[in-house]
């Protein structure tokens, strides 16, 4: 077996199953082996792409590729292959689901009971797989990027964060990031 496969990787053995025994168990012919998928691992996404480095890396040798864009003519974006473990450059090896727009589909600013909540909501089957972090401006130029400014996430995708207004005009805006 390839010597950099993560434990619990799944594969796909054909072998011929009619020699003998060997200590009482069986002995497996192999005719092929295919790594039907890579196990899920997050790591490090430094230039916030929504791609993991060491990913994009083996793949495509740099840091150079959107998570947002298909580099195989499928409907499926660069991050919707990774996070679901299929090869970005084969239109063969698609995700179960279906092509998913790996953006924000709702964003508001409201009162819930009184209180100010931004709400983002990020597609539902990928929630798990991300943190918010809502980032504020007083200028629409210069925005703060603080991590520690993240949305809690409540369900089906929603991430909330209740905000207290500090200027006259302020402007969010949502972040995901992989989570870590």
């Amino acid at each position: 077996l390839p010597q950099d496969l993560s434990a619990g990787t799944p594969l796909v053995v054909s072998a011929y199953t009619d020699l003998p025994n060997v200590a009482g168990f069986p002995v497996l012919e192999v005719i092929s082996l295919q790594v039907s998928s890579l196990p899920f691992l997050i790591a490090a996404d430094s230039d916030g792409d929504m791609l993991a480095d060491e990913w994009e890396l083996r793949r495509f040798g740099s840091l150079g590729h959107d998570g947002f864009a298909s580099l195989d003519g499928s409907s499926y974006a660069l991050g919707q292959e990774y996070l679901d473990g299929t090869d970005p450059l084969s239109a063969g090896s698609s995700p179960l689901l279906p092509p998913t727009l790996m953006r924000f589909t709702a964003f508001q600013l409201a009162l819930e009971s009184g209180i100010p909540r931004l709400r983002a909501r990020w597609p539902a089957a990928y929630a798990d797989f991300v943190t918010v972090s809502f980032d504020t401006s007083d200028d629409l130029i210069n925005w703060s990027d603080n991590p520690a400014f993240s949305g809690v996430c409540i369900g089906n995708g929603d991430f909330v964060r209740n905000v207290t207004y500090t200027a006259a005009k302020g402007f969010y805006r949502a972040h995901p990031r992989l989570k870590r």
